[in-house]
């Protein structure tokens, strides 16, 4: 058993120990505000105070968590050997104060009634504390904790900790079903037509055998993906796109139902969750239509959710999720830049600062997606490997989960993504290895 002592006990502090204790590091603790038994004290203390006492490791308190609402703040960062630190404080055993920089970071405190935002009114990274001291590529938080974890077992050794294995997941945003199937075949045969005049004939034939079902549609990519997550024995995630027609949203036509017939199979090796439209994204009515559209095709109820372009913000956009249902979200990440958005690859609680309470959903924070690495990074398919890999190294080093963000569209070997299935199944397979060699 690991005691803390604090003057005050909130419900912030209470969120924040959750996390590294009991999502992170699993270890059992008990809070007090009882400074006699920390000063006396001969079992594992921490002690969350602006003061040290007795023989406990001392993490210095600012009073962040002790606080109400989302007040600005201008925060400096320090170093702690060779990490950057929020809130630093050197008179402590922990020279920063961990919980306080922890809480900061994991509930997005930065980007409540933030005005940095980008054209599809998403918070811009380029704004973000962990961008600006060049700690975005760098799962911050979990560094400090497995850092935190050392001092601990240094200073009581019969400490019992356990900390998760590492995860790869793989997740699929099915944005269109086909690229030429599911629309107007007056429209198809026009493009045929249109291929003709301009003497393309390779693409005129490829669309014509799709029509004619002689091949498959080129956005068909499910059947290659659950051979390969079979393979490697884990389940994938689909978000399905089921919106209306939008300029930023899928062009296939409603309801495709021979489609969700096929996803109603059993052993398949995939999740189903919702992938709210554009328009959607910020209307609590149009998700609950959309979600319901879904639920109506597959027989079951949707607790996963990603919105479409990662479209949310904070906290607005999480409390219509929450309120809908949803337990698990993964549209916490950058579409600009790869890399750790709340400081950690663990999975944690949606925590509304504003209300001062914790949600029942469970936010998966994105690591790399492939729209990042091709559109907004210009990488060619070797660079965009090599990014993967060493995404994968670093959630496996901090014991995280690997989430990658992948389109059924950019599997499809053609257009702007000619090899680019090359790069996700070298990336799935090499994060897969290091998961089956933690197994081992």
């Amino acid at each position: 058993m690991l005691y803390i002592y604090t003057k005050e006990v909130t419900k912030r502090l209470e969120y924040t120990l959750d996390f590294i204790f009991n999502g992170v590091l699993k270890i059992n603790y008990e809070l007090t505000t009882d400074i006699e038994s920390c000063m006396l004290s001969q079992q594992a203390f921490i002690n969350y105070s602006e003061k040290a006492c007795g023989k406990s490791i001392h993490i210095p308190c600012n009073g962040l968590l002790s606080r109400t609402g989302t007040e600005a703040l201008t925060l400096s960062v320090g170093l702690w050997d060779n990490l950057p630190i929020l809130f630093d404080d050197f008179k402590g055993d922990i020279p920063f104060d961990l919980f306080s920089a922890t809480f900061y970071l994991i509930t997005r405190y930065e980007e409540y009634n933030s005005v940095h935002l980008d054209k599809h009114n998403r918070f811009d990274y380029k704004a973000s504390i962990a961008w600006q001291n060049n700690f975005l590529t760098r799962p911050i938080v979990d560094e400090w904790i497995l850092k935190f974890k050392d001092i601990l077992l240094h200073y009581f050794p019969h400490l019992q900790i356990r900390t998760p294995e590492f995860k790869c997941i793989s997740t699929i945003d099915v944005d269109h079903v086909y690229r030429f199937l599911g629309k107007s075949k007056i429209y198809m045969m026009a493009k045929v037509a249109a291929h003709i005049f301009k003497a393309e004939f390779t693409e005129a034939r490829k669309i014509a055998n799709v029509l004619l079902y002689r091949e498959n549609d080129p956005y068909q990519q499910f059947s290659y993906l659950n051979d390969i997550h079979k393979g490697l024995k884990s389940k994938y995630i689909l978000f399905m796109h089921v919106g209306p027609f939008g300029k930023y949203d899928r062009k296939n036509i409603y309801p495709l139902y021979s489609f969700y017939k096929y996803l109603r199979k059993e052993n398949h090796s995939y999740i189903i969750g919702i992938h709210p439209s554009y328009k959607a994204s910020f209307c609590a009515k149009r998700i609950k239509k959309e979600k319901s559209r879904l639920e109506k095709c597959l027989h079951y109820p949707i607790t996963y959710n990603r919105n479409h372009y990662l479209r949310i913000q904070i906290p607005s956009s999480y409390r219509i999720l929450n309120d809908l249902g949803i337990k698990h979200e993964y549209s916490l990440g950058y579409a600009g830049m790869y890399g750790f958005r709340a400081g950690t690859c663990h999975p944690f609680y949606f925590y509304d600062i504003e209300k001062d309470k914790t949600s029942k959903m469970k936010i998966h924070p994105n690591i790399v997606m492939d729209g990042t690495l091709n559109y907004y990074l210009k990488k060619n398919p070797e660079e965009a490997i090599a990014i993967c890999n060493e995404m994968a190294n670093i959630c496996h080093s901090v014991n995280g989960e690997y989430v990658m963000l992948w389109h059924n569209n950019s599997l499809a070997n053609m257009d702007e993504w000619k090899g680019w299935n090359t790069v996700f199944e070298k990336a799935i397979r090499y994060a897969a290895s290091l998961a089956a060699n933690i197994q081992r």
